[in-house]
């Protein structure tokens, strides 16, 4: 029912507003519906999520597509995003939310020197969780960055998590079209518990600028290992409003008390 009420307030919004070059702001809504199978236990998760983004200047679009256009013209932004929802399982109920902000400046788009920070709270029923995080990095090529990050998590039960990331992202232009890679390690350390090796690797296909579809992967080691994957797809109705569709599942082997999922995430996105 929301994914189609997104889909008619989207083609809705398309006729009624003029398409835009430029954009100051960027503003996101979704809603994620799945199931997670823990042992002999099942639960449900509903979550919707608003998001936002106010950038510095006006981002140019004209650049190659329009879900890379921040990207691309190398902009400093503000983020703001928040979620609620709900796990009702086989042995009980919880409430799941959070809020964030974020930054990340680019000091000269000509060097392509920048630093990001964020900080995250999050709560599932009465358990709290704080996360910070600091990074920097570098437009090495034209269409590439390479980004250095450091988190700490600090929950109030449970191990305090230091990790360390490092990240790459690059467009290439192709004979039709264009393709991102993206790619990412972390390096996990708790207190007590194993440490986790981390690997997630993101590919998308833009056939055309308003258009992109792709998948990503990723693999956690600690003692064993488990595997999560997601395929997706999103289309820019006109140059200020987005529909996007995602299937996610988790897969992790049994002996690693962890849970196993799948989930369908539909958002709508508009530009001014």
């Amino acid at each position: 029912m929301l994914n189609k009420t997104a889909t008619a307030a989207g083609l809705f919004l398309a006729v009624a507003l003029p398409a835009h070059a430029e954009f100051r702001w960027e503003l996101g809504a979704g809603y994620q519906s799945g199931e997670v199978e823990a042992g002999a236990s099942d639960a449900d998760i509903d979550i919707a999520n608003i998001d936002g983004s106010w950038f510095f200047s006006s981002v140019n679009t004209e650049k190659g597509p329009l879900s890379e256009a921040a990207f691309l013209d190398r902009a400093s932004r503000v983020d703001l995003n928040f979620q609620d929802g709900e796990l009702d399982g086989d042995a009980g109920d919880a409430d799941i939310s959070s809020y964030g902000i974020g930054s990340r400046w680019v000091f000269d788009k000509d060097s392509g020197w920048l630093v990001e920070a964020s900080y995250t709270y999050s709560e599932v029923e009465d358990f709290e969780t704080d996360t910070f995080s600091i990074g920097g990095g570098k437009y090495v090529l034209e269409n590439t960055l390479v980004l250095l990050s450091y988190s700490y998590a600090d929950p109030d039960e449970g191990d305090e998590i230091d990790s360390y990331s490092v990240e790459v992202e690059h467009l290439q232009e192709l004979p039709a079209g264009a393709l991102k890679l993206e790619g990412v390690y972390t390096y996990a350390d708790s207190d007590d518990s194993s440490d986790a090796d981390i690997w997630l690797g993101t590919v998308t296909y833009y056939p055309v600028n308003q258009l992109g579809v792709g998948g990503s992967w990723e693999r956690s080691i600690s003692g064993g290992s488990s595997d999560n994957w997601s395929v997706f797809a999103e289309w820019f109705v006109t140059e200020s409003i987005a529909l996007s569709i995602e299937y996610q599942d988790t897969e992790t082997p049994a002996g690693l008390g962890r849970a196993n999922g799948d989930a369908i995430l539909g958002s709508a996105l508009i530009r001014f």
